[in-house]
This record gives structure tokens, C-alpha cells and sequence, in this order.
């Protein structure tokens, strides 16, 4: 069971998408929907499916990060001038427990753009 959820969640996580619903709006599907609150359940189970859970997401915000940064010139120096030691895997769970731990209503996504907007503020 385990592996077959694992399975499903990797390859949702291949099938994340936004698409333009009108111009500035866009619809989240997969990880990218996925509150907070399931973020802070997943790390109070020492199970290792539930570890797994939170590496997958863990990188899918690493991804959020670098496709922002790649895909908009302003925010690229995110990418060129952060010390990887802000974005690696133990800091990105640090920022994650920290945030979902305050905003449980939010998603994945919404947390994804305060990341951005934090590195952006680190930056300058």
C-alpha cells in the first residue's frame, strides 16, 4: 500500500500543472493544492512513508523556487546570488515546518510564493 501511494504522489507530482484561467488568475492541481495542515500532520508521523511525503514535497518547492527564478528575469538573482545553504532540503523543512505551522489554512502554493518573496527579500 504504501509503495502504491508513494507511486500515485510522484506521479501526480510529474503531473502538477497551473494553467491561465484569465490573465493573472491560474488553477493549482496536485502537491501545489495541498494545505499546510497535511504539511504539519506529515511531520508528526515517524512513519517512512510520511518522511518520503515530506522529501517529495520538499523538493517540489525546491522546483517552485528555480522555475520562478528561471522564468522571470527580476527574480533570476535568486537563483545566481543565494548561498545554496538556503535552499537546500534541511532548510527548505526548516521554512516549511515554520510557515505551515502558522498559516495551516495556505497551500503548498501559497507557501511556494511567500518562499519566493522571503529568497527575493534575502537577496537584495
Amino acid at each position: 500500500m504504501r509503495t502504491f501511494i508513494i507511486a500515485a504522489l510522484c506521479g501526480s507530482i510529474a503531473c502538477t500543472c497551473a494553467y491561465a484561467i484569465e490573465p493573472g488568475a491560474h488553477e493549482v492541481v496536485a502537491l501545489g493544492s495541498t494545505k499546510c495542515a497535511v504539511w504539519t500532520s506529515w511531520g508528526e508521523r515517524k512513519e517512512d512513508s510520511y518522511k518520503t511525503l515530506r522529501f517529495i514535497a520538499v523538493n517540489w518547492m525546491q522546483g517552485f523556487a528555480t522555475g520562478v527564478s528561471y522564468a522571470f528575469e527580476a527574480t533570476r538573482k535568486i537563483q545566481l546570488h543565494m548561498p545554496e545553504s538556503i535552499t537546500d532540503a534541511d532548510s527548505v523543512t526548516t521554512w516549511m515546518d515554520h510557515y505551515c505551522g502558522a498559516h495551516p489554512e495556505k497551500s503548498f502554493d501559497a507557501a511556494g510564493q511567500q518562499f519566493i518573496s522571503d529568497l527575493w527579500e534575502k537577496s537584495k
